[in-house]
């Protein structure tokens, strides 16, 4: 019975299992990298703080707030950009609330980079989201987000944090002395805001060169290992075993 079994273990079939190679694992990783990437980081957030009241969005008046990317070299995508809004009390506005992405003049808003989409009704107490897509932001620079609404309407109010200090990664940061942000009407500033308001930004770094070409030969690596799977799974050999 023992010289039969080893006869027959002798002539099982060698598993089909196969060590990947090095280059398909780096391949795999990068390609993961890759993924884990395009959902985006928050790179920037005040929300964690408490709020000390709100600063008004309306009746003529705008608010500006900067911040500044960080050391990543080729720069970043933005993914969306949230705002801390707090309750508008009786008779509210109807709509009209926008929120903008300026470069940085001199320390003031400058040129409009991006109008972004979102609530335009943002008068309950909440955070709200809004986004904008293939807006390319560049290492360690200044940029502004401003919120709006029609002249004629009532207030919307953006929260104000009740700390200067922010939840920041690779670099980033927020306005931490005064004047933590703006109070604008029309081109003219007209007051400074009485700490940092509250918001958050999500981004995506924009891979090195480097990192291009690895995440290239990944994707092929991967390509040419399953379609050599496939030709070793055609018909003709799977009817040979």
């Amino acid at each position: 019975m023992k010289s039969e079994f080893l006869s027959v273990s002798t002539q099982m079939k060698p598993s089909s299992f196969t060590i990947p190679s090095s280059a398909t694992l780096l391949a795999v990783l990068f390609l993961f990298r890759a993924s884990a990437l395009a959902q985006g980081t928050v790179y920037l957030s005040n929300l964690g703080q408490g709020s000390a009241g709100g600063l008004g969005v309306g009746v003529g008046e705008s608010l500006a707030q900067p911040f500044y990317t960080g050391n990543t070299s080729a720069g970043y995508t933005l993914n969306s950009i949230q705002l801390f809004m707090t309750a508008v009390s009786g008779p509210g506005p109807s709509g009209g609330f926008g929120l903008a992405l300026y470069g940085d003049a001199g320390g003031l808003p400058g040129s409009l980079l991006a109008t972004l989409s979102g609530p335009d009704n943002p008068s309950a107490q909440g955070v709200y989201t809004y986004t904008a897509a293939g807006i390319s932001l560049l290492p360690l620079t200044p940029y502004w987000i401003e919120a709006t609404s029609p002249p004629s309407s009532p207030y919307y109010w953006w929260s104000i944090a009740t700390a200067t200090s922010f939840s920041a990664e690779d670099g980033w940061g927020g306005k931490t002395t005064s004047p933590y942000s703006l109070i604008l009407s029309g081109a003219a500033t007209t007051g400074n805001g009485l700490g940092p308001l509250q918001f958050a930004v999500s981004a995506t770094p924009v891979p090195e060169p480097g990192q291009l070409a690895w995440l290239v030969l990944g994707s092929a690596t991967l390509f040419c290992h399953k379609a050599q799977r496939r030709r070793g799974r055609s018909p003709r050999n799977t009817a040979s075993q």
